[in-house]
């Protein structure tokens, strides 16, 4: 595993008797830095980050879309493409199933990670 640090720019020369001061004598003057190719480990190490980014982002990106779709778009629609704007419906059908059982789940789950103090329930 490579760690890169910063490298600070090489001071300038000073000028001598006899050489110029102007700024294209003085860079003539300077060493050269070398620019630095990204190696294979720095670019596999990305590859793999960004593998792994998509990994975890892509299923929250279908569950907002599949939330979006009724049944019949769920299944005659492509994953990541909208069907019928049916999010608010969905979100009633939700809420109202076994006289609002989903919110007594939701309260549940603040009050167990400590979101909500218990005496509020």
């Amino acid at each position: 595993m490579s760690t890169t640090t910063a490298v600070a720019t090489p001071p300038r020369p000073t000028p001598r008797a006899g050489v110029g001061t102007d700024p294209a004598t003085l860079d003539a003057l300077a060493p050269r830095r070398r620019r630095r190719r990204p190696s294979a480990t720095g670019l596999s190490v990305n590859g793999l980050l960004i593998l792994g980014s998509a990994y975890m982002v892509l299923p929250i990106v279908w569950l907002f879309f599949a939330a979006t779709k009724n049944n019949a778009d769920l299944y005659g629609t492509p994953g990541f493409a909208f069907g019928r704007m049916s999010l608010w419906s969905n979100i009633g059908s939700v809420l109202g199933e076994a006289n609002g059982v989903f919110l007594r789940w939701m309260l549940n789950s603040l009050l167990y990670s400590g979101s909500v103090p218990s005496s509020a329930a």
